[in-house]
């Protein structure tokens, strides 16, 4: 369990825990992200506030979230929650009817609605967050939801959205600018998360699995084939998956197999640490245009 974080400004003491605990305050307001990175901005959105609350994600570190199922605990904590933002996972539309069941007055709220606009074979591909563009309207969304459900808390939630899509726009500008000059260069992936992140930034994902799937030999024949014209020499893996089948493919194209973990809590870093490996990887590429 992650520890407790108090979180003091100006005299005034905000409470927020990260692990579902039946047993906790009922004097606190839960609330459940599905990944830890929402965790993050929902913390920032309400430091200093007055507001005791208690924030549960449903994907534990390390987990893969196409085959984790919540146990017990975590579905009890849900029958206290005021607000669920979702949209990132497939067990959250899977489990939605249970949580539902669990936590009848809990508000659902959709944070990748209008924003998961590309397809994995005919499904929305959810990996919003890992586009800064993306997150800052998903910020906003949380900020509307946290006011509605705080609105004696309105003047600390603006200034903190203030500055937390200033910070969020300055990262994507330095990766916008890191990325001048990568139009048509290619990075190869074992899941394919990060195709938003490829979109704005002008560069074309390759990915081995597509929609929790692998390709047939045909299919991951002209991969490699296809890998080795753009002159790939490096795949991306997540290590909540199982690494073995990107290692393969590795062999064949004689590369390195680089771990990003994109479930990091601390969003900030993990992408600026990704894409300057993402781009390293691009710039060795050879341009397909």
């Amino acid at each position: 369990m992650r520890r407790l974080r108090l979180i003091a400004s100006a005299g005034v003491l905000a409470v927020l825990v990260s692990c579902p605990d039946p047993e906790g305050d009922p004097d606190d307001t839960v609330i459940v992200v599905g990944i830890a990175p929402e965790r993050t901005f929902v913390e920032r959105l309400l430091e200093g506030s007055g507001r005791r609350v208690r924030i549960d994600v449903l994907l534990p570190a390390g987990s893969n979230p196409h085959t984790y199922e919540p146990e017990p605990a975590r579905m009890r904590a849900l029958s206290r929650a005021r607000l669920l933002f979702h949209g990132h996972l497939a067990l959250e539309t899977a489990w939605r009817e249970r949580f539902q069941a669990v936590a009848p007055e809990v508000r659902f709220v959709d944070l990748t609605a209008g924003l998961a606009d590309l397809e994995e074979h005919g499904h929305p591909n959810p990996h919003v967050w890992l586009s800064p563009v993306a997150v800052a309207s998903e910020v906003r969304r949380m900020h509307e939801e946290l006011r509605g459900l705080f609105p004696e808390e309105s003047a600390i939630l603006e200034q903190n959205l203030r500055s937390l899509l200033a910070q969020i726009e300055a990262l994507d500008r330095e990766l916008r600018a890191d990325a001048a000059g990568l139009q048509g260069r290619s990075f190869l992936v074992f899941h394919p998360a990060w195709a938003y992140f490829a979109r704005d930034y002008g560069l074309t994902m390759l990915s081995i699995e597509e929609f929790g799937m692998e390709p047939g030999p045909r299919g991951l024949g002209e991969l490699i084939q296809e890998a080795r014209r753009r002159k790939i020499d490096t795949i991306f893996v997540q290590p909540e998956y199982d690494t073995r089948p990107a290692e393969m493919v590795a062999r064949e194209l004689n590369a390195r197999v680089v771990p990003i973990s994109v479930l990091d809590e601390d969003w900030f870093a993990m992408l600026r640490s990704a894409s300057r490996e993402i781009f390293a990887a691009a710039r060795r590429s050879e341009a397909v245009l």
